[in-house]
């Protein structure tokens, strides 16, 4: 029988990495593709002999870019769009519409549309009569830049929402970054969310 190492030359991703319908993925094998689920079992066969295959993912995953990099958990999906000529925004919202937003400016320096930003984010919270508290924030990223801005307590009858709005910024260059805790009920998961993306952000500053 042929060394079955050998044999199993690649994987084939052939959808999206979080699409739920079942058998998203296809499993190629010396040339073969095999569809399969994520977590679902399925059967090869090589020299007539049956060998289960099993595709699982890592509980914690890592978005890689050219500009940064953060860790987040296989429960909700990255989406990235040009939101302007050359300047690209990675969000990961979860459906309780927590999560966050990191904004690359890969030209200027945006540290000074930070206050914009988070005024943009909750007026009509504030129209509708919630109330703010603000504090400063500062959180130092892997890579040794600093974050630093504003996080934004909004109360309306006891229920709470929070947003921070931090950037970095260099010499024509820079990020803004946007967390965001919208349902009080859903706190302390969305804040472990948001506190894995933060430990574990990476800014790769353009040379």
């Amino acid at each position: 029988m042929k060394n079955f190492a050998l044999l199993v030359c690649t994987f084939l991703l052939s959808s999206a990495l979080f699409a739920q319908s079942e058998k998203n993925y296809t499993l190629l094998i010396n040339g073969e593709e095999i569809e399969i689920g994520l977590d679902q079992e399925a059967s090869i066969t090589i020299d007539g002999k049956a060998y289960p295959v099993l595709l699982n993912q890592k509980e914690i995953l890592t978005f890689d870019n050219e500009y940064v990099s953060f860790n987040y958990p296989r429960e909700v999906s990255v989406s990235v769009t040009t939101i302007a000529e050359g300047i690209d925004q990675v969000a990961v919202i979860n459906a309780n519409g927590g999560g966050f937003i990191v904004q690359i400016y890969p030209s200027i320096n945006p540290t000074a549309l930070e206050g914009l930003m988070l005024n943009e984010v909750i007026k009509e919270s504030l129209n509708y009569g919630y109330t703010k508290k603000e504090a400063a924030f500062s959180k130092k990223l892997q890579s040794g830049q600093v974050l630093s801005g504003t996080t934004a307590t909004l109360d309306y009858r006891g229920d709470q929402q929070v947003y921070t709005v931090a950037s970095y910024g260099a010499k024509d260059q820079g990020i803004i970054v946007l967390s965001m805790i919208t349902a009080q009920d859903f706190a302390e998961s969305d804040q472990q969310l948001i506190d894995l993306f933060l430990n574990s952000l990476e800014y790769k500053e353009i040379k």
